[in-house]
């Protein structure tokens, strides 16, 4: 069985079904949402560890490569889940995407800016950042700052989440810093729900006082229409005249996109060009017909909740969900592909069965009962090219004496017989004497426990009063600990020496012209049972 990350304890398949996808669309976030009792987190008798839902991520069909998501929503209790998640989709073959949970290592957030690309000038899931903001997903940061704490306000009433509703007072709005929707190609797409309201309202607008430029989304109660405009800058007409949708009805939620096009369609070259294209989840699409004059750029901070015209402000009064603004022309069949992953999530893809993760391999017995430290680190350390570096025709620790100059002087470990052809005496020579402590160990976590064990070295070599001893001896000390953090995991398998506690030495006492080093190094010894 394949598995990306042993960490996790769970995984299942969600296969997009191809059929329900008309156009190849790179790098598109799909709209994973789904309630699910196994992603009920485990306080509530799930399986997803973290409260939050932090440990569930995505892997591609290979399970080899970790893709982008963000997580917008996840209920702990209900099992309920809505994210996006980064890939590629295709009407040629199913796309089978694996999502992980179960991982109780993993307590941050793994959302990313990245799951949406370069098309998206702003994402906005419409639930609180705090009281005062709502946030922009994307990597544009274009965030929107409410006019007042909870105006809007945050609602659970929502098609997935949540929603910000606006209560048609003139005071309830929320802007950008920047217009963020500019001219030429453009699309936007949102989701409505709109009480029974006699007032035509502006939910949408980055236009000026007098509405002559930008967008504006009106909602049109007289003819039960949702409209779209893209203005000129003109007094009389607009570049795009309104395009407008039957809103069906006051109860239920509704989805709209509407497209800004400046190119044919190379798969519906039946439409002409350019003009605006608006569309809903019911199927239907209306356009407009050609363009009047140039189109006329924002001239105010994109807002949501009422225009700017100076005489009719036109509150809005409803709730907005996920409203997503790209810089580019949706083709037709990428439109019919968004419809199909947003409203109808259900049928565009499906979950498989939950999967285990394979067992662990079994766990040897406790090394700090079956292992010689005096011996392993022995072993390990066996030649004097484990030491140091080659000198001429010797090995040397290479130092700089109290005069600043440059001094070689071999070291050997006692026991090791020294080359035949050695020109060297016999001196100096590196004894090792470990002691391994015989207390219990400490348990430091769930399934850890540590140990300590001292190394205590003995160093004999040949007085030169031009030697610096001190220098020397913590020379020695400081390479030692270094070859033995190097050597850790070849020198006493299943044991790592996690932390030198402390290196010490006695100062050198000279004897018969021989300097003697005491030197201690207490190591710290880790490993899970």
């Amino acid at each position: 069985m394949t598995w990306a990350d042993i960490n996790y304890e769970y995984k299942k398949t969600i296969t997009v079904d191809k059929n329900r996808v008309y156009h190849t669309i790179t790098d598109y976030p799909i709209l994973v949402y789904k309630v699910d009792v196994d992603l009920k987190d485990v306080s509530n008798g799930g399986h997803v560890r973290s409260s939050s839902g932090f440990d569930i991520c995505f892997y591609d069909s290979t399970e080899t490569i970790k893709l982008k998501h963000e997580l917008v929503g996840y209920d702990p209790i209900t099992g309920k889940l809505y994210c996006f998640v980064k890939q590629t989709i295709t009407p040629s073959a199913d796309t089978i995407i694996y999502m992980y949970y179960g991982n109780v290592h993993q307590t941050t957030d793994q959302s990313t800016t990245d799951t949406w690309n370069s098309n998206y000038t702003a994402v906005y899931h419409m639930k609180d950042f705090d009281t005062s903001h709502v946030h922009d997903s994307t990597i544009n940061a274009n965030h929107l700052t409410k006019n007042a704490v909870n105006t809007p306000i945050e609602s659970s009433t929502a098609k997935f989440h949540r929603s910000q509703y606006f209560d048609g007072a003139l005071t309830t709005f929320m802007d950008a810093a920047s217009p963020v929707v500019g001219t030429g190609a453009k699309s936007v797409i949102f989701h409505v729900k709109k009480p029974t309201d006699a007032n035509r309202n502006v939910g949408i607008s980055n236009s000026d006082v007098n509405e002559y430029s930008g967008i504006t989304m009106r909602i049109r109660p007289s003819t039960w229409s949702v409209a779209f405009r893209v203005g000129n800058g003109a007094p009389v007409g607009e570049y795009f005249d309104f395009v407008s949708l039957d809103l069906y009805d006051y109860i239920r939620w509704c989805m709209y996109i509407f497209v800004c096009s400046t190119v044919a369609d190379p798969l519906h070259p039946e439409y002409s060009f350019p003009r605006l294209h608006g569309y809903n989840e019911q199927g239907d699409h209306w356009f407009s017909g050609a363009p009047v004059g140039t189109e006329a750029a924002g001239t105010s901070n994109l807002r949501f909740g009422k225009s700017y015209s100076a005489s009719i402000p036109y509150p809005f009064k409803g709730y907005l969900e996920e409203v997503e603004i790209l810089n580019v022309q949706l083709m037709e069949d990428q439109v019919w592909t968004i419809m199909e992953n947003q409203w109808y999530s259900s049928t565009f893809y499906s979950f498989g069965i939950e999967e285990v993760a394979p067992p662990l391999p079994p766990t040897p017995d406790p090394v700090y009962e079956s292992f010689d430290p005096r011996k392993d680190i022995r072993d390990g350390i066996s030649t004097e090219a484990d030491i140091y570096s080659s000198g001429v025709n010797q090995k040397v620790l290479t130092f700089t004496d109290i005069n600043g100059n440059i001094q070689q002087i071999p070291i050997y470990l006692s026991e090791e017989t020294k080359s035949s052809n050695s020109p060297l005496p016999s001196l100096p020579l590196i004894e090792l004497c470990l002691v391994w402590e015989k207390s219990d160990p400490q348990d430091i976590g769930a399934d850890t426990r540590k140990n300590f064990a001292h190394v205590d070295i003995n160093i004999y070599y040949q007085h030169n009063d031009e030697v610096d001893q001190t220098i020397l001896g913590q020379e020695i000390a400081d390479t030692l600990c270094n070859i033995i953090r190097l050597k850790q995991t070849q020198l006493i398998p299943g044991v790592s020496f996690v932390n030198f506690n402390g290196v010490s030495y006695i100062p050198p006492e000279v004897r018969d012209r021989q300097v003697v080093y005491h030197i201690n190094i207490e190591l710290e010894a880790l490993w899970y049972n």
